[in-house]
Order: C-alpha cells, then structure tokens, then sequence
C-alpha cells in the first residue's frame, strides 16, 4: 500500500478531544460493626467526547475534582479510552461538541495552518472531515472549515434548512457616525463599553 492509498480524517480544529466534564457528589452508606454505620460522599469526575464516557476519576469531595482538573487535563490521554484525537473515531460528526451520526463525508480542496497560511499537499493525500446534517453547512468565515474548501465525497447536499433555528446566533451590527478619523478610537471604546453593560444587564 502507497501513502495516499487510504483515507484518512483531519480533526476539527476545535475538537478538544473531551467536549463534557461532569464533576458530582457520589453518597454511600458506610456500614462496619466496628465503627457503625454513615452514610459518606466522594466527589467523581467523568469525562466524556461524542457522548461516550472516556474517562472517571473519583476523589474526596467536588474541591478536590476542581482543584484536580488543570492536571487531568494535562494528562487526558494518560488515563481516558483514546484515541481522543482521531477524527474518524465512532463514526461520529465532527463538530465539536455534537454526538450525532456523521451523514456528509467531505474532502479538504486544501489545508491551513492558523496564522501561517495555506500548507503544502498532504502527503497522505487530501484529508477528509464529516459531519451529520446539521452541521453539514459550514459557512464562509473560516479559511480551511469553509464550505469552498470541501469537495462533497458521499452523503446528501447541505441545507441551511437543517439548522435548527435556537442554534442560529446573528451578529448585532453597531452603526456609528465620527467628524474626524482621529475621534474613532474613543468612539469604539464608547460602544464597546455600551455592549459590556448591555450583556451585563441581560445576565442580570
């Protein structure tokens, strides 16, 4: 077999290979005939990627998970069910944070690097990213994950249509009217001190 002769999948730029942790309180009832009965808790982590437990930690108490999550994170791969940073794994669509079947194959026309540019042939060959009919649409904000950049290989045409609309999140435009060019940073400070406060609001 030749490099190139197998497909192979390019993981998603925000794929983190976890996308949810649950920390909580596990009670149980201690009983001894030496030092009597209580009912006693630990705290569990439990992490998981495409809806697939890959990972429990238990500890003493929720403190100790939450101090304990900067170095399990660290060291995910050491003590998780890998591989967490393969693309094709499950079958699974490939938006971060979606555990829903893959339905669209597609085929990278060419790969970015962040920050650098457009990179060289693959030597494997062009990779491959898929995703269920939800996500299938893939926009035209980003260079790579833009829906030019693939080249549909199997599975039906996307369609805006397939987007739910609670997931649909329209950017506000702000308009504003400056005399001199030197006055718009502090106009731009102005409104973005003005939407700070509105967000806040709405926290509230």
């Amino acid at each position: 077999m030749k490099l190139g002769d197998k497909d192979h999948y390019k993981l998603h730029p925000d794929d983190q290979g976890v996308d949810r942790i649950e920390i909580d309180v596990v009670p149980r009832f201690k009983t001894s005939g030496l030092s009597g009965d209580e009912w006693r808790v630990s705290g569990r982590i439990r992490m998981y990627r495409k809806g697939e437990l890959v990972g429990e930690r238990s500890m003493s108490n929720v403190e100790s998970c939450v101090n304990a999550l900067p170095w399990l994170w660290m060291t995910l791969p050491e003590w998780t069910q890998g591989p967490l940073y393969a693309g094709e794994r499950g079958g699974k669509c490939q938006q971060a944070g979606c555990s829903e079947p893959a339905e669209v194959t597609y085929r990278l026309k060419q790969e970015w690097e962040h920050g650098y540019g457009p990179l060289p042939p693959n030597v494997l060959g062009q990779p491959l990213r898929r995703f269920c009919s939800t996500h299938a649409v893939r926009g035209d904000c980003a260079l790579e994950d833009a829906d030019e950049n693939y080249e549909l290989v199997s599975g039906p045409p996307a369609s805006r249509a397939n987007i739910p609309s609670e997931s649909v999140s329209p950017s506000r435009r702000v308009d504003i009217t400056i005399d001199d060019i030197d006055d718009l940073p502090g106009v731009v400070q102005k409104v973005a001190d003005s939407e700070r406060q509105r967000q806040k609001a709405g926290e509230s």
